[in-house]
């Protein structure tokens, strides 16, 4: 056998050889994926057989439906604030499901959204902080700790007046994109100094 046709053969093994591999690793990520889908399918199925049948309390532990209505609700709190008689207006004159959905329900729907925005983004950042004070490599939390550990005052101060101007600036910019979003609300009522 000369030296191409030895190089050709092992090139030819190797290709089959990757074709192998890269098989056997699809099948084992599709097992993996299976098996997964399958442990959530059967913790949430005996969490609910359990609650169901009295093993563990519902009041504490709920329940993966009782968890899915409640989400059904939350995300249908703000369509609900969508005036009937706007909805109605606009299919009489004509509009489809999709033009009421735009013009209607998410305009009436963002004033929940943003509301919700604004709470929740004061949460995102002390979750964020509260991280970053435990097992962070950078950001204000770290400094905090750091600054908290070395007995350094000042620079518990600075970082927490950091953090506040964080926080405002984040508060000013979703207060700006409100503004923007929500130039159809009639203007808030003026104090008139009775």
């Amino acid at each position: 056998m000369s030296t191409a046709e030895i190089v050709a053969t092992a090139g030819t093994d190797l290709a089959q050889e990757q074709q192998r591999v890269h098989k056997a690793l699809a099948r084992r990520k599709v097992l993996v994926y299976t098996l997964r889908i399958g442990i959530l399918v059967v913790t949430l199925g005996a969490w609910e057989l359990a609650a169901r049948a009295g093993w563990i309390d519902p009041f504490f532990f709920s329940m993966p439906s009782q968890i899915v209505d409640q989400m059904w609700v939350w995300a249908t709190e703000g369509v609900r604030e969508a005036d009937r008689n706007l909805i109605a207006n606009a299919h009489i004159l004509g509009a489809s499901r999709r033009q009421v959905t735009f013009t209607v329900v998410l305009p009436s729907a963002m004033s929940w959204i943003l509301a919700s925005l604004h709470v929740s983004f004061g949460f995102a950042l002390v979750g964020a902080v509260v991280g970053e004070f435990l097992g962070a490599k950078q950001g204000i939390g770290l400094l905090i700790a750091t600054a908290q550990g070395a007995f350094n005052a000042a620079g518990v101060f600075a970082s927490m007046i950091i953090l506040a101007l964080v926080a405002l600036g984040a508060e000013y910019l979703i207060e700006g994109l409100e503004n923007v979003l929500l130039k159809w609300r009639p203007p808030q009522f003026a104090e008139t100094g009775y």
